[in-house]
């Protein structure tokens, strides 16, 4: 009886020492007193990225060291958005930026269509410098979600209004088009040319690589790039869609965020996002995937390289949610995807059509072995013709699909991609990575939306629902 006892007691010993061991690792940090004062905010987005991409691209670097191994603290995030269980990336960001919960679709709005504040607006108030950074069209979901407003996020025409509005200092990116008029080959239907807009405003205004480099002694700089999304990398090889491209890396525009944003004595605020790990996610596109996550470690580990001497600054690292549930298996073979020197999107660009506009066998069958598909089955064939009448990027997934079934990874299908209203998004939890001062309070699990609460705790930046600030536009209103 008493080794019985002994036995009970020691366990119920083991017991409590583990629950401490979690509470000392998680307690709460809502002691806002206790709290460290952060200066700088560094957010890396890396969208669409789940932890299932995370180990294909562990596995595709061959298990080297990833910059994240290096983080001090480590949270699991819930993604789900104020109307639905699987988010898209406009409520996802305006969770992140606002810490309000939205529906899918809305950009810096509550569910009921109300501008609330974001963090970008919140850190101008504050006398902060603002920087933000897409490798997709900088007036897109993720980006506006962190410092604009719209009920729908497919009003980019209204999101670059808001960014001159309030003045924000580094806008870095692609989507050339959302900011001139359609008389100038842009999208805008205003007949405004708000890059003339935003270099009266005392922007220097820069579009390709080279003059990036030479920006200096400015204060204000906005950066377009592209005309729609930037291009992915693997397809700036010779050979390729974008060979020719003269855009510059997302560690290029970063590093030249930090220079013009650290300048201000009062400190800032910089949203940097590599959107195009989610197109190609979407896409099923594997080999793009990687490279970009790989652009995507290079902007990061440039940030650490600034950052790992200050007692001053906060780096977060997430996504916004998972796509397409990619993961590898005993299956992946990472050499058969070295194969494809191109993205889908590239490959579904070069499908020839015949006379009636549809994709032709041959050339399917063609592109397909080129890319180390040496023997496509009359499905994998038809799954791709039959995405002739669709959006290319369409076909891109079903060129996707088969590559990398044929390539030992697992998945979503393309119809999922197809027939859901965020194109393949999942509610996998995500990882938070956090480096720095007051990286202690992202430990735990949480909800999107305790992003932003976490670092307005820190910083003393406040958001919250109702109109601070004028949504009008001043610009709108000439």
């Amino acid at each position: 009886m008493k080794l019985k006892g002994r036995l009970i007691i020691n366990g119920l010993g083991i017991i409590c020492l583990v629950v401490l061991v979690a509470w000392v690792l998680n307690k709460p940090t809502s002691n806002v007193q206790n709290l460290p004062h952060v200066k700088n905010v560094i957010v890396m987005v890396a969208d669409g990225y789940g932890p299932g991409a995370l180990a294909l691209y562990r596995e595709w670097n061959q298990l080297k060291a990833l910059p994240t191994d290096q983080i001090s603290h480590i949270g699991l995030m819930y993604t789900n958005s104020g109307g639905d269980y699987v988010t898209d990336s406009g409520a996802a960001a305006t969770a992140m930026g606002t810490s309000v919960a939205t529906y899918n679709k809305g950009i810096g709005v509550d569910m009921k269509g109300r501008p609330v504040t974001n963090l970008s607006e919140a850190f101008k108030k504050m006398g902060k410098s603002v920087g933000l950074i897409s490798t997709n069209t900088v007036t897109d979901a993720t980006p506006a979600g962190f410092a604009a407003h719209s009920q729908s996020r497919h009003n980019q025409s209204l999101i670059p209004v808001h960014y001159l509005d309030q003045g924000y200092d580094v806008i870095l990116g692609g989507g050339r088009k959302k900011w001139i008029p359609k008389a100038n080959g842009g999208k805008r239907k205003d007949g405004k040319d708000l890059i003339q807009a935003a270099q009266a405003k005392g922007y220097a205004y820069v579009e390709d690589r080279e003059a990036l480099s030479r920006v200096s002694g400015t204060a204000k700089l906005l950066g377009l790039f592209h005309g729609s999304y930037m291009s992915y990398k693997v397809d700036r090889k010779p050979g390729c869609v974008a060979e020719s491209s003269k855009e510059p890396s997302l560690k290029e525009m970063t590093v030249k965020a930090l220079d013009i944003l650290s300048k201000n004595p009062k400190g800032f605020f910089l949203m940097s996002e590599g959107a195009r790990v989610d197109h190609a996610a979407h896409a099923i596109d594997v080999n793009a995937m990687m490279y970009e996550i790989q652009e995507f470690y290079a902007a990061l580990s440039a940030v650490y390289e600034w950052a790992k001497n200050r007692k001053d600054t906060l780096v977060v690292v997430v996504s916004d949610h998972d796509t397409m549930n990619l993961s590898p298996t005993q299956l992946t073979r990472y050499d058969a995807f070295q194969s494809m020197k191109c993205s889908t999107d590239d490959f579904a660009q070069k499908i020839e059509r015949d006379a009636d506009g549809k994709y032709t066998r041959g050339s399917i069958i063609a592109l397909l072995k080129q890319n180390g598909v040496e023997d496509p089955t009359e499905g994998e064939i038809q799954l791709i013709a039959s995405s002739h009448g669709m959006y290319s990027y369409k076909s891109a997934v079903a060129v996707g699909h088969v590559t990398a079934r044929r390539f030992g990874v697992s998945s979503n299908n393309a119809v999922v991609n197809w027939e859901t209203g965020t194109s393949g998004h999942t509610s996998v939890m995500i990882p938070v990575f956090a480096r720095g001062i007051g990286s202690q309070v992202f430990q735990g699990v949480y909800h999107n939306t305790s992003i932003a609460k976490k670092i307005g705790a820190l910083t003393g930046a406040k958001t919250y629902v109702g109109k601070p600030y004028a949504v009008q536009s001043s610009l709108a209103a000439k």
